[in-house]
């Protein structure tokens, strides 16, 4: 599904960061085959822990392999830092209170429906986010 979601979101992606539960060479596959070579996204995916060599070791030049590459000699906290791997956390509390306006369910049975609800469920948790956003003024 991932190559499809890439593929169908319009735009320029820049940046697709994923859970390490998405490692793997199809994964990566995918996400290229998807977007244009003129257009090619980052890929942020964590490897898995037996994909990591030991410091040091040759790797085979795949962006995963220079992911794990740079994991075994910087270490982990490192490698998420550089990426910028903790958006994926602001996304995922985001898309938590989209699921939340309704309990997270869709009343409607159909696809199309289905896609004004859930664009209208956005709109409500923007909508709030700006409501709920401090403003703040600097003293000096």
């Amino acid at each position: 599904m991932i190559g499809e979601l890439v593929a169908n979101s319009g735009g320029n992606i820049r940046r697709v960061i994923a859970d390490g539960a998405y490692d793997g060479e199809p994964t990566y596959k995918a996400i290229r085959a998807a977007r244009p070579a003129r257009s090619p996204p980052d890929i942020v995916i964590p490897p898995r822990e037996p994909s990591i060599p030991d410091k040091g070791d040759p790797h085979g030049g795949s962006e995963r392999e220079l992911h794990a590459a740079e994991i075994a000699l910087h270490g982990r906290m490192a490698w998420q830092k550089r990426h910028g791997y903790g958006r994926r956390s602001l996304v995922e509390t985001a898309i938590s209170r989209i699921k939340r306006i309704n309990d997270g369910r869709l009343k409607s049975r159909t696809f199309g429906p289905q896609q004004n609800e859930i664009a209208i469920h956005i709109k409500i948790a923007n909508r709030n986010m700006i409501i709920a956003r401090p403003l703040s003024e600097r003293v000096r």
